[in-house]
């Protein structure tokens, strides 16, 4: 009877191992093809990596729907704007099928100063300074301001304040217009964000600035 139960013990054993290998293979299949879906959306991504949580991996694609993927993205482009450095893609209740959807997407986007000032141009300088930015522009005449960056009505927006011209305080409505409509373009192609995501919030970090962004109902085989 004892080796009886010890058979028993080791069947039951090698067939827990089985369905993990089965459902880990299952798991990197799923991985395998959301990744490739992201990279046919997302052109513009130098790499993209996808996980996914929670287990077993089987019983989530035979309802048809993944509970939660990570996907990880790096240099990725946003049309005529700075270089996103890294991105971070969390999506919750991923169709299995397609087409493939996601009914709620949260990402957060990392830029760097370095990828600001190009968008910028040559002549401008640019540094984080606590919660903003602090500008100087010489294409013409010595300008100094703090540019804060702000989400207003779903879109990314960089605000001048406290502008110096020459070392003077002066009002933003004595900026030149070269200067407000470059900036205005620049928060611009920042805020035209991959898979119809929508920035929620942003902030001014040591290497340049955070983006979040959120969706819903995103359909991951978009153009």
């Amino acid at each position: 009877m004892r080796r009886v139960a010890i058979v028993v013990a080791v069947v039951a054993v090698v067939l827990v191992l089985l369905g993990l290998v089965v459902d880990r293979a299952v798991a990197a299949v799923a991985e395998r093809t959301i990744t490739t879906r992201i990279e046919e959306s997302v052109p513009g991504a130098s790499s993209v990596s996808t996980s996914i949580a929670g287990t077993p991996i089987l019983t989530q694609v035979a309802r048809g729907s993944l509970d939660h993927v990570t996907v990880t993205l790096s240099g990725l482009r946003t049309g005529s704007g700075p270089v996103i450095g890294s991105a971070v893609v969390d999506l919750y209740a991923v169709s299995t099928s397609s087409p493939r959807t996601a009914t709620r997407v949260e990402a957060t986007a990392d830029i760097s100063t370095a990828e600001l000032q190009k968008a910028l141009g040559e002549s401008w300088t640019i540094t984080p300074d606590g919660d903003a930015f602090a500008v100087r522009w010489t294409g013409g005449l010595e300008l100094a301001a703090r540019i804060v960056p702000t989400v207003r009505d779903g879109k990314l927006a960089l605000d001048l304040s406290s502008v110096t011209i020459l070392g003077v305080a002066v009002d933003g409505s004595l900026v030149p217009a070269v200067v407000k409509d470059r900036v205005a373009q620049v928060a611009a192609s920042v805020a035209d964000l991959p898979l119809g995501l929508v920035p929620s919030s942003v902030a001014v970090t040591p290497q340049g600035v955070r983006l979040e962004a959120t969706g819903t109902d995103v359909d991951l085989e978009q153009a």
